[in-house]
């Protein structure tokens, strides 16, 4: 009599996960931004200290460290914000409508943190104005150039290992035909230790890699909880920044992802994939903001303990997913070939 077919559904489930995977991390990794590049962990800080003449009705605060600067005028007010060289860029209307001059340089130039974009020919400081519509509700912030240093290195004198001001900045606006200015300084932080916060995603790791030992549920349980508290966080990251300032997909894509493939592994039980694949999303998302375990300014409003544990939850509970995960497909061959000869000397 012949022996049974062994039908090989672990390794199929397994390919479909990972090309499942794959696809997301490539839509992440190739989504275009919808305008300037987000907000990341920083050691500067940049702070408004007052508008000029006092009443305006133009408020102005500094998100994400030094990222943007974000303006919100009052109805019934007209105000134009200048770009870089006098040039009309900004405009807020009575109704709350917000319109950007697409010929602007400071238009193209603010996409990027470090102004790395290429300027197109018909967008000069002396172009007549071509204004777009980004938001109606009399809000707007961008990466001005002017409240931030402009380079990755250090600022040349300063000493890293203290606090000191880096520069004053103002930025011009004009408010009903009153010419306001808004004033700021730009501080230097240093970094903090992040040895507490390794030590705590390494504990997660150990302790995730013992709960998957001792309950079959431990590891999707270390999924969810993992992934729930990273979009938590990537959520807070997108609140913050202002209305049409940067695209989040990544603050949020990954641990999404994770938490569905993660609460999906209790139908999969017995393969390692859903798991591996949850713990390799949480990874992308932690590596993306691994540098918030020593950054002293954060890009969220949340209180700094919260995101960097939250950081440290993932990179944990990533590398406890992966390493179950390896263990347990290790031991599976043995398993499965065992299974086989048992069920040929039956059939015999």
């Amino acid at each position: 009599m012949a022996a049974p077919k062994v039908r090989n559904r672990p390794r199929h489930a397994a390919r479909a996960w990972t090309a499942s995977t794959l696809a997301v991390l490539f839509l992440i990794a190739t989504a275009a931004p919808a305008a300037a590049d987000p907000a990341r962990p920083t050691n500067y800080r940049s702070e408004v200290t007052g508008i000029s003449p006092s009443g305006s009705p133009v408020s102005a605060t500094v998100v994400g460290g030094d990222a943007f600067l974000r303006l919100e005028v009052e109805p019934g007010v007209q105000a134009t914000v200048t770009g870089y060289g006098g040039e009309p860029y900004v405009r807020f209307d009575p109704d709350g409508a917000v319109w950007v001059n697409t010929r602007s340089p400071a238009h193209y130039l603010n996409d990027d943190r470090y102004a790395q974009t290429a300027v197109p020919v018909d967008a000069s400081v002396d172009a007549e104005p071509r204004w777009e519509l980004v938001t109606n509700d009399g809000t707007y912030g961008w990466h001005d150039h002017r409240i931030h240093w402009m380079a990755p290195a250090p600022p040349p004198g300063i000493q890293t290992d203290r606090e000191s001001t880096v520069l004053e900045w103002t930025v011009q606006v004009d408010v009903d035909g009153q010419p306001t200015a808004i004033e700021g300084t730009l501080t230097w932080l240093p970094s903090i230790s992040p040895i507490p916060w390794m030590v705590l995603a390494l504990v997660v790791a150990v302790a995730g890699v013992a709960l998957r030992g001792v309950h079959r549920l431990g590891g999707t349980l270390l999924a969810v909880v993992g992934a729930a508290s990273a979009l938590l966080v990537g959520g807070a990251e997108v609140l913050a920044a202002p209305p049409g300032a940067a695209d989040e997909l990544l603050a949020i894509g990954p641990p999404a992802a994770a938490l569905v493939v993660g609460t999906l592994s209790v139908l999969h039980r017995r393969s390692p994939t859903p798991l591996m694949v949850a713990g390799v999303l949480l990874g992308v998302w932690a590596m993306q903001r691994v540098s918030a375990l020593w950054m002293p300014e954060l890009p969220t409003e949340l209180a700094t303990p919260i995101e960097r544990a939250t950081v440290a939850l993932a990179a944990g509970a990533s590398l406890a997913l992966v390493v179950a995960a390896l263990q347990s497909a290790s031991t599976r061959p043995a398993a499965t070939g065992s299974s086989v000869e048992s069920s040929k000397e039956t059939t015999a």
